[in-house]
């Protein structure tokens, strides 16, 4: 069945959720690595990544969750201070589309994992390689290669030094990632064999501020991607005197119409490298090349090999900043990508209550596994939210007794077959004796079989429902088909939940599990007498009521229709 749905689905929820998470901890992780001039940051935060996607695929199963989760976790890194965004985006998305392709390929088991968190944590170090060129040119290679030439003559050392440290330090992400992965298998089988529990934190880490308001112009966006393609071209199409003030009036212009740009350039790590790469290329490029002038011909290559990083970092810190013009962001509100734009609203709406119960970053490193079990806990809660609040979902069917609420139903089931609506659950259906209720079946709506449910006789042990007593073959079945349920189906019906349910008898352990697992609309036939309570123990703030003296089982469908859809984006 595949037609339009309203509302985002359930996957899209899912990775919502967890791209919130993942932000969360990239921003509060991030900070405080970044505060404390931690080496390998980038390596730690890919860690802790790796091992919450893993862990989490262990209870949630679907494929494209990783890079879903990416992508969404990509774009919330905007959020975080820094002025420099596009690098640390692309690397979150690549990696998570690292593990995505590997688990499709090989399996959602340990040789998946272990390739894909490997492949991941590799681009932290291809990524860095590959900015470096994009940054400085390939005057940076040649600078490079130059030094460990010379580092060869001055050790005598015969073997080629130019690919070993990449290789050392490829081989070390290799088995860092590979490491990531173990710790990730090891909590998501942990917490499969586990119930879920409540644990308090030290939430006192310092959080990041955000800038204030911006004013947007698309003109200023066409500018800013013709600025940074014109400087750029100018490097190799013009002489110094041409590309040297046409930089800095690039530059001048871009720290006047933004504050981030500023940020960047006052930051003594920039000032460093370009010291740093000026004399190299000062002392190296110049004693190498042929016809460059000697050491004031590597001088200019080094002066041009940072203004053309200056010009890029800013560039694309100018550039990012428009993207977030409200007219941009509208289109997206109705192009094909809305499933997208739906899931980022609710994961910028819940990152600042996600970062509020996240730990210490102390605490990521002291006691990982608690971490990741604190957030799977929240994220099982933010889902249920999620799915109540924006989705809609759970339609309560309410009526006295024998009004109706069954035979509704049964209408309803024969309308979603119709319509290629695959229903699941359970009807309780009514046994007569001499016009007097004598007890009820349970109609297994997958398989149509039918189980003796309540009766009027006396059952030892069994459990007593005013003057009824569950029959255990029935309460057996009905149980079953609450925690074993059909993913594959459309829609979920329960039929009669009532005092058994909030005394925590019966289905209650299987609605709890159900209202909060289940992807699809859920339908409770509920006594108008204990709609209030079943609302209050299921914490149903969010529902859709069907009135069985006012509504009939076409319009139900109509409601129901849009959100049973299996459309995916």
């Amino acid at each position: 069945m595949k037609h339009s749905s309203g509302g985002l689905n359930d996957k899209w929820l899912k990775a919502s959720v967890l791209g919130t998470t993942w932000a969360a901890s990239e921003i509060l992780i991030g900070s405080f690595l970044h505060n404390v001039k931690f080496p390998f940051s980038g390596n730690i935060l890919t860690g802790i990544a790796l091992i919450l996607l893993i862990s989490v695929n262990y209870r949630w199963k679907e494929n494209g969750l990783f890079w879903r989760a990416g992508l969404i976790t990509a774009i919330l890194k905007t959020a975080s201070p820094s002025a420099v965004i596009f690098g640390p985006m692309i690397a979150i998305f690549t990696e998570a589309l690292l593990l995505e392709i590997s688990v499709r390929i090989l399996g959602k088991n340990i040789l998946g994992y272990l390739v894909g968190a490997a492949l991941a944590m590799s681009w932290v170090l291809v990524q860095r390689v590959v900015n470096l060129i994009i940054f400085y040119g390939a005057g940076i290679v040649d600078i490079y290669t130059h030094l460990m030439q010379m580092a060869e003559k001055q050790l005598a050392i015969t073997t080629d030094l130019v690919w070993l440290p990449i290789f050392v330090l490829l081989v070390i992400h290799l088995l860092s990632g590979i490491w990531a992965a173990v710790i990730g298998m090891r909590a998501g089988k942990r917490l499969t064999g586990s119930s879920l529990r409540t644990i308090s934190f030290d939430t006192t880490e310092q959080l990041p501020s955000y800038g204030g308001p911006f004013e947007f112009s698309r003109v200023r966006l066409v500018l800013n991607i013709f600025l940074l393609i014109g400087g750029l071209l100018s490097f190799s199409l013009a002489p110094w005197y041409v590309w040297v003030p046409l930089t800095l009036l690039i530059v001048w212009y871009w720290i006047h119409h933004y504050r981030s740009a500023m940020r960047q350039l006052s930051k003594p790590k920039f000032w460093i490298w370009f010291v740093l790469i000026t004399l190299l290329a000062a002392l190296i490029l110049g004693s190498v090349q042929s016809g460059g002038g000697g050491w004031k011909g590597g001088l200019m290559a080094g002066i041009q090999m940072n203004f053309r990083a200056a010009l890029i970092i800013l560039g694309f810190s100018a550039i990012g900043k428009e993207l977030y013009n409200p007219t941009i962001v509208n289109y997206f509100k109705q192009s094909r990508f809305r499933q997208l734009h739906q899931a980022l609203e609710l994961s910028f709406r819940s990152v600042g209550s996600v970062l509020q119960i996240l730990p210490s970053a102390r605490t990521y490193l002291k006691s990982p596994f608690e971490v990741v079990q604190v957030l799977m806990e929240h994220a099982d809660r933010l889902l249920y939210t999620y799915r109540q609040q924006h989705q809609q979902r759970i339609f309560m069917l309410i009526g006295d007794k024998a009004e109706g609420k069954t035979s509704f139903l049964a209408e309803l089931v024969e309308e979603c077959k119709m319509h290629s609506v695959k229903p699941a659950g359970f009807l309780s259906l009514r046994t007569m004796q001499d016009e007097e209720t004598r007890g009820y079946y349970l109609l297994n709506l997958a398989s149509g079989s039918k189980h003796p449910l309540l009766q009027t006789e006396v059952i030892e042990g069994s459990e007593a429902v005013g003057r009824f007593y569950f029959h255990p073959e029935g309460l057996s079945v009905g149980k079953k088909l609450l925690s074993d349920f059909e993913t594959k189906a459309d829609v979920f019906i329960v039929d009669e939940v009532g005092m058994a349910e909030v005394e925590g008898k019966a289905w209650s352990e299987g609605l709890q599990g159900i209202l909060r697992s289940y992807p699809g609309p859920i339908i409770l036939s509920v006594r108008r007498l204990f709609v209030e309570p079943v609302i209050a123990q299921f914490d149903l703030s969010a529902i859709q009521v069907w009135d069985v003296a006012h509504t009939n089982p076409k319009e139900a469908f109509k409601q129901l229709y849009p959100l049973a859809s299996k459309e995916d984006v």
